[in-house]
């Protein structure tokens, strides 16, 4: 019985032993090798804390591959691993720690080492290097999996909270196995794919990666940050690792649209390209199918307390530049339903607040009750027996096809001049001017104006935004004001941050 992501491992290590499982720019491990690395790893932590089981341990990540394999010698020891950027800021790193607890931090370099010492906190730091050195106990890791159950955690990721503490959402084997069956059944990987992941390691868009690979036995290779600030170097890597399927970010998507190096490429073994995180346009989308028309494109939705997807869309038809790519529909053992401000469902074609339900759906929030119980409900549809669903924040709506279409964030709603407006309408709109790289609308409250924050080329005048919308958007929507960026602000999730939008809105030079 599969009960645990460690038995994906160790079966795909014994069909494939020496084939590479995980690649960087600078080192490569066999499955074999993972296993057997991550054996050494889990029998050191749980010598080190006896029978502390399904506890977090923190694990530093950046992008190389022995984090992975920390995480799966994490699992080994009994315990869930929570992966956390090591340039994350000290009074953040402070704010996770508060809210776990965690019986370890497990860091790669003496970096790593001054970061937690500096918090001057009683938490052991474990040196990955040295964890891997200690022989490994097989019989207490038999001990510890027959303990084990699906229900167990096995990760827990970071969101940011509302109040500005982050939420930790637990996420069990079971829910990851489901994700991973789903997506190998669904769309046919197996073990001659080559996948280029993008997404980082603190970020649940990388379990799709992780996971894929251990149970198909196709490689993962890391694709390295430079490549995304160098398209030219981006499109040299995927061409030369011989990538077949990527699972970007939107963001990653965007940008590498925007940047022109898709223009008269070739990418003979890239097959599959998946996206999520943020609403995907149909004027970048085109871009991507002008330029590769013998992929399939999919677009995925899900927020991380579903683990990771609970839509998707496999794109079939073509999309005008001003179209948002709908979310499509349930993936397999998720419900989907729309619920009003009352928590009632919401019959016909909405709009409403998309709700799921499934075995995908996460623990809860990590010490924290309370969050947990305002989001995490009891079905409206019944009250026969216990029946969760987790109410996801956006608005969406089926269109005549029977597919979900997103709307927006409940948060992103606004009312201006009396009219109800999305904001991402609007920014669905800028979106089609053939200069503008990103885009973002906000809504200063306090002196009723809707300003747009976006980066381009070169700076565009308002006069020249308002002609280009005037034909997608009525007037009512148009935004007052246009605020020119370098550079767009981007969250540790790689998405754009509208934390940092809205606080600006409140600096001297917007008045």
């Amino acid at each position: 019985m599969i009960k645990s992501v460690l038995n994906l491992l160790e079966i795909t290590a014994h069909k494939f032993p020496n084939k590479v499982a995980l690649k960087d720019t600078h080192n490569s491990v066999s499955f074999l090798e993972y296993q057997s690395l991550a054996q050494n790893i889990g029998s050191s932590i749980s010598l080190s804390f006896k029978r502390n089981y399904s506890k977090p341990i923190i694990v530093f990540v950046d992008r190389k591959i022995e984090p992975l394999i920390a995480f799966m010698g994490v699992i080994y020891s009994g315990n869930f691993y929570v992966p956390v950027d090591n340039r994350t800021p000290k009074e953040r790193l402070l704010s996770i720690i508060n809210v776990l607890q965690p019986i370890a931090a497990i860091g790669f370099n003496s970096s790593d080492y001054d970061l937690i010492k500096s918090l001057e906190l009683d938490i052991k730091y474990l040196n990955y290097f040295d964890l891997t050195e200690n022989s490994i106990d097989f019989e207490r890791l038999t001990t510890i999996r027959k303990a084990a159950l699906d229900v167990d955690p096995v990760y827990a990721i970071f969101t940011s909270g509302s109040t500005g503490v982050p939420k930790a959402v637990v996420i069990s084997h079971k829910s990851v196995l489901d994700l991973s069956n789903w997506l190998i059944e669904t769309f046919a990987f197996d073990e001659t794919d080559i996948l280029g992941n993008q997404t980082p390691f603190y970020f649940d868009g990388s379990v799709k990666d992780i996971y894929i690979s251990l149970k198909t036995g196709s490689t993962l290779f890391i694709i390295p940050p430079k490549c995304f600030s160098f398209p030219k170097i981006l499109i040299e890597t995927l061409a030369n690792e011989k990538i077949s399927a990527i699972l970007w970010a939107t963001s990653a998507m965007v940008l590498t649209a925007k940047s022109g190096i898709l223009e008269n490429i070739s990418l003979p073994e890239l097959k599959k390209i998946f996206f999520a995180g943020e609403a995907m346009f149909g004027t970048h989308l085109n871009i991507w199918r002008k330029n590769l028309p013998y992929c399939q494109y999919i677009n995925l939705y899900g927020p991380t307390e579903i683990t990771v997807d609970c839509a998707y869309y496999v794109v079939d038809r073509d999309f005008k530049d001003n179209e948002v790519v709908p979310i499509g529909k349930a993936c397999e053992n998720k419900g989907l339903l729309m619920i009003d401000e009352n928590n009632q469902v919401v019959e016909g074609n909405g709009p409403g607040e998309l709700a799921v339900r499934g075995t995908g759906l996460a623990l809860g929030y990590f010490n924290n009750p309370d969050q947990t119980a305002k989001s995490f409900i009891q079905n409206p549809k019944h009250n026969h027996y216990k029946d969760i669903i987790y109410k996801t924040g956006d608005n969406v709506q089926l269109n005549t096809l029977g597919e979900f279409e997103f709307i927006g964030r409940k948060d992103f709603q606004i009312k201006h001049m009396g009219n109800r407006i999305e904001l991402g309408e609007i920014e669905a709109a800028i979106y089609t001017i053939g200069s503008v790289k990103q885009a973002v609308c906000a809504y200063d409250k306090k002196r009723e104006k809707i300003v747009l924050f976006y980066t381009a080329n070169e700076e565009i005048s308002p006069e020249a935004f308002l002609k280009e919308i005037s034909t997608r958007i009525p007037k009512y929507m148009f935004p007052n004001r246009f605020e020119y960026l370098q550079e767009m602000p981007m969250n540790a999730n790689e998405k754009i941050d509208r934390n940092i939008i809205n606080q600006w809105l409140n600096a001297k030079d917007l008045i």
